[in-house]
């Protein structure tokens, strides 16, 4: 049975908080619009869905 807890992190960044997080053996998932904070966090291989910002005028 796998009992490791999952967080959604909703303001990712590069990463920093994800290996804190990996470091206690839990797992995270990060929501990112920053495309060179996506690229950071896909170099260490932390889960990661890019978002997309769109403002409408």
């Amino acid at each position: 049975m796998n009992t490791a807890l999952s967080v959604l992190d909703l303001f990712a960044g590069p990463g920093g908080w994800s290996e804190g997080l990996r470091a206690l053996g839990l797992r995270d998932v990060g929501i990112e619009i920053d495309p060179a904070a996506c690229a950071t966090r896909t170099a260490a291989l932390h889960p990661l869905v890019a978002a997309a910002l769109e403002v409408a005028a």
